[in-house]
């Protein structure tokens, strides 16, 4: 019988580690979240966040920006905020792709470029030591060689459930400390998706561990080469695409689509030895895993 991952349980526990750290620092640590306020998903996920950081001591501010705003302003913006002596940590809320896309859509302007040039340059204002959720490119080429001291965190809360897994208790408990993941050495690996969010960090850092990894993308053809795999983490944000006739029995599956899951769950449930589910699984421990970014580098800084 499956184990069904319960997120919710897994991260309160987390949460509960974390306000002791943050009791015993003496200082409040501060954490500034930048979204767009086109973004309805992205201002989901910052109030999330905030309420978080609240229930443990965690300062929060949101700042708001528009997607008509300049290249020069948003940057200048986010750079003045990474300069306040009292900032911990900040991040940019991505956008989703599609979202931004169907709003240029319906504009003109000169300012207007592709999505990826547009992140690159919004990214790259970012202080590096300040970079909570790994999103500028010097943290991200770290992580690629082997040497970042941190993930983006949603790859670090996969992380996070993968070191849990060789000691099922920890599963429902979430207690933080002393996990590995020597279980994962040789281990054959599927990382459908390649995103600089999830998917390639996340591979590498995998690989660097010694696990045998294959990143696929949505259009490879999955019925063919899942079935090799012994753990399938998949982060397309494609609904469905991963089906109850492409996995093995006894199969490990992590689930990091959004806002539906890539997964088929009611199909791939008999087969799964371990799954998370869409909602409740990895995004909880998400949240928790970028307050766990902050509170570690307030102390590497």
């Amino acid at each position: 019988m499956a184990i069904v991952f319960d997120g919710n349980a897994f991260a309160a526990k987390r949460l509960e580690t974390l306000k002791e750290r943050v009791r015993v620092l003496g200082k409040k640590p501060m954490l500034v979240s930048v979204v767009f306020a086109e973004d309805s998903m992205g201002m989901l996920y910052t109030k999330l966040k905030a309420q978080a950081a609240s229930e443990i001591g965690i300062g929060f501010e949101k700042v708001e920006l528009r997607y008509h705003d300049s290249i020069h302003d948003s940057k200048e913006n986010i750079g003045t905020l990474g300069k306040r002596a009292e900032v911990d940590g900040m991040l940019v809320q991505k956008p989703n792709k599609k979202q931004y896309l169907e709003w240029i859509l319906n504009r003109v302007s000169d300012d207007i470029i592709a999505y990826e040039e547009w992140w690159e340059e919004i990214a790259s204002a970012i202080d590096p030591k300040k970079d909570v959720d790994c999103l500028t490119r010097d943290n991200l080429d770290k992580v690629y060689r082997g040497e970042g001291e941190f993930l983006p965190a949603t790859a670090r809360a996969v992380v996070s459930i993968l070191e849990a897994l060789l000691r099922p208790g920890e599963l429902r408990t979430g207690e933080a400390g002393g996990g590995t993941l020597e279980h994962l050495k040789g281990k054959k690996i599927a990382m459908v998706g390649r995103s600089e969010l999830v998917g390639k960090p996340l591979a590498f850092y995998l690989q660097y561990k010694g696990a045998r990894v294959q990143i696929l993308g949505s259009k490879d053809k999955l019925i063919d080469r899942l079935p090799q795999s012994e753990i399938i983490i998949s982060a397309t944000g494609q609904a469905g695409l991963i089906t109850g006739d492409m996995v093995n029995e006894g199969i490990t599956v992590i689930d990091v689509g959004e806002p539906r899951g890539d997964v088929d769950f009611a199909s791939v449930l008999p087969k799964a030895s371990f799954i998370t589910p869409v909602p409740g699984g990895v995004g909880p421990v998400t949240v928790v895993s970028l307050l766990e970014n902050l509170l570690d580098m307030r102390k590497y800084n």
